[in-house]
C-alpha cells in the first residue's frame, strides 16, 4: 500500500510542475524575443505542443487495456498541459502585441535625430517639404527644438474607438511646408477636433516621437488624416504616424518593464492555479 501511495505522490507532483513549466514555457516563448525574431517557428512549435498534448489525452482515453487510474492520471495530466499550452499561448500572445513587439520595434527600426517635420533643405540650399518617404524605416526621430503639435489643425476618425491626429511641424515654417509627421492616439481628441491630448502634447520638451507600428491601427489613422486634409486643406503625401514623446528609449524600455512584470505575476498566478488543479484531480481520481 505504502509504494503505491509514493507513486499517487509522484504523479501529483508531475500534475503541478509540468503544466506549470509548459505554461510558463509558452507563455515566454511567445512574448518575448523568440516570437519576433522566429514568428513562425514559435507559432509551430506552440501549436505542435498543443495538438501532441490533446493527441496523448485521447489516446489515454481510448487505451481499454491500462488500468482505470493509470489512464486517467495521463488523460488528466495530459488535458491540463494542453490548457496550460492554450493559455500561455494566448496571454503570451496579448503580451506581445500589446508591449514587447512595439518596443522590440523601435529598438530595431532607424532612429533619427535633428528632423525639421516641415522643411528640409537640398543639396543646392532649396527648400522643399519634408517628406515622408525619407523616414520610412524610423522607429525612433528626434525633431528640432522649435517643433510643435499643430493642435489647431487636428483631425479624427470614428469607428467604436476615436483615431485622433494632429500634424507635427515647424511653426517657423511659412511656406512650402510638409505635413507628414503626425502625433496621435487613442480617445484622446474631442469628437468635433478642437481639443487634441494625446502624448506629451502639453510638455515643452517633448520633441520626439515613437512611431506607431499597428497595421490594425494605422488604416484608421490614415483616414483620420484624410479628414484633417479635407477640413484644414492640407496635403500629406507620405503620412507617418509617432507617439509624441520627451524621450523614445525611455517609453521603450516601460514597455518592456511592463511585459516582464506581467510574466512575474502570471508565473505566481498559475502556480496557484496548478494547485488548485491538483486538489481536484486527486479528488476526482478517488472515483476511478
Amino acid at each position: 500500500l505504502q509504494p503505491y501511495r509514493r507513486m499517487n505522490a509522484l504523479v501529483l507532483l508531475q500534475v503541478l510542475f509540468l503544466p506549470w513549466i509548459a505554461f510558463l514555457v509558452t507563455f515566454a516563448a511567445v512574448s518575448f524575443y523568440v516570437h519576433y525574431w522566429f514568428p513562425l517557428s514559435t507559432v509551430l512549435s506552440v501549436a505542435a505542443t498543443f495538438g501532441g498534448s490533446i493527441w496523448v489525452c485521447i489516446a489515454a482515453l481510448r487505451n481499454r487495456s491500462q488500468e482505470s487510474h493509470k489512464r486517467f492520471f495521463l488523460a488528466s495530466m495530459s488535458a491540463t498541459v494542453a490548457c496550460a499550452v492554450f493559455f500561455g499561448w494566448l496571454l503570451g500572445d496579448l503580451n506581445f502585441w500589446g508591449d514587447m513587439q512595439p518596443a522590440y520595434e523601435t529598438e530595431h527600426l532607424a532612429a533619427y535625430s535633428n528632423v525639421n517635420p516641415s522643411t528640409e533643405k537640398l543639396w543646392s540650399g532649396e527648400a522643399v517639404p519634408t517628406r515622408g518617404r525619407r523616414y520610412q524605416d524610423v522607429g525612433r526621430i528626434y525633431f528640432t527644438s522649435s517643433t510643435v503639435i499643430d493642435v489647431n489643425r487636428s483631425a479624427n476618425f470614428k469607428v467604436g474607438n476615436l483615431y485622433c491626429v494632429a500634424p507635427i511641424v515647424d511653426p517657423n515654417c511659412r511656406d512650402n511646408c510638409g505635413f507628414d509627421f503626425w502625433a496621435v492616439g487613442v480617445n484622446c481628441c474631442d469628437e468635433d477636433g478642437r481639443r487634441f491630448h494625446c502624448g506629451d502634447y502639453t510638455n515643452p520638451l517633448s520633441k520626439a516621437g515613437i512611431r506607431l507600428t499597428s497595421e490594425g491601427r494605422r488604416q484608421s489613422f490614415r483616414m483620420a488624416v484624410m479628414a484633417a486634409e479635407s477640413i484644414h486643406g492640407l496635403t500629406s503625401v507620405h503620412p507617418l504616424f509617432f507617439m509624441f514623446v520627451k524621450d523614445p528609449v525611455a517609453v521603450a524600455e516601460s514597455w518592456k518593464r511592463k511585459g516582464y512584470r506581467r510574466f512575474v505575476v502570471v508565473m505566481f498566478v498559475s502556480f496557484f492555479a496548478g494547485i488548485l488543479n491538483v486538489i481536484l484531480v486527486a479528488n476526482i481520481s478517488r472515483k476511478w
